[in-house]
């Protein structure tokens, strides 16, 4: 009786923290993450799965606000906050060796939330500046994970060789001709690399800078994320 109650404890402390807390430990590492619902959907619906990575210095409600808000398709959004503070918003990880110890943490991290939210196909995984070099990182190291990636305004920081292949994953790499934070060659190296390693990648370049996510690339990107939604 006493082991029955032990791990009905257990149980519950686990349900608790991985499926009714918006907090997710794992492999040392804690994300923390919002929930939003485009184009009229909500909860109760099987819906397709955007996890939303912001840029350093800014916050998920704010980039859903500035970004994700205006889509029209009905989707479940994950807004996930950066690692560690940043102004008065959250950072990723920038550095090669960075990636190497969250990348493993954030994979299995979303493996979490696909388990957590019945979802519609894979994941989408949506990540502009900081949030895209993750996003890139991502589909390096855990390709079979996502059914599309999205990396604004991002680079590569860590390139290695695919260890497993995903040969539905189609990334839509955009970066801005005139960013002066992180250039448009970093981008565009970023996704020759990934079409040398067998992935499908299209790569667009805007006449902007590096917010031109939140300005004249906005319907560009948006009108493309709905596109793919249409196809999950």
């Amino acid at each position: 009786m006493k082991k029955i109650i032990v791990i009905g404890l257990i149980f519950g402390i686990v349900y608790f923290k991985f499926f009714k807390s918006n907090t997710i430990k794992v492999l040392g590492t804690e994300y923390q993450y919002e929930v939003e619902f485009t184009g009229g959907a909500s909860s109760s619906n099987n819906l397709p799965m955007i996890i939303a990575l912001h840029g350093n210095g800014d916050t998920p409600k704010h980039f859903y606000e500035t970004s994700l808000k205006a889509l029209k398709s009905k989707a479940r959004v994950i807004l996930v906050r950066g690692l560690k503070r940043y102004g008065t918003g959250f950072t990723w990880p920038y550095k090669r060796e960075a990636f190497i110890k969250y990348g493993p943490s954030f994979s299995s991290f979303v493996r979490i939330l696909t388990h957590k939210y019945k979802s519609k196909g894979k994941p989408i995984l949506f990540g502009f500046s900081g949030g895209a070099m993750m996003a890139y990182h991502q589909a390096v190291s855990s390709p079979e994970q996502y059914s599309f990636i999205f990396p604004i305004s991002g680079e590569l920081k860590h390139q290695k060789k695919l260890k497993t292949s995903n040969q539905d994953l189609v990334v839509y790499s955009y970066h801005g001709s005139q960013d002066q934070v992180i250039s448009a060659s970093s981008g565009k190296a970023a996704s020759n690399f990934l079409k040398k390693q067998g992935l499908k990648v299209e790569y667009h370049e805007f006449n902007d800078g590096h917010l031109g996510l939140f300005t004249s690339a906005k319907d560009l990107v948006l009108n493309q994320l709905q596109d793919s939604l249409a196809e999950i």
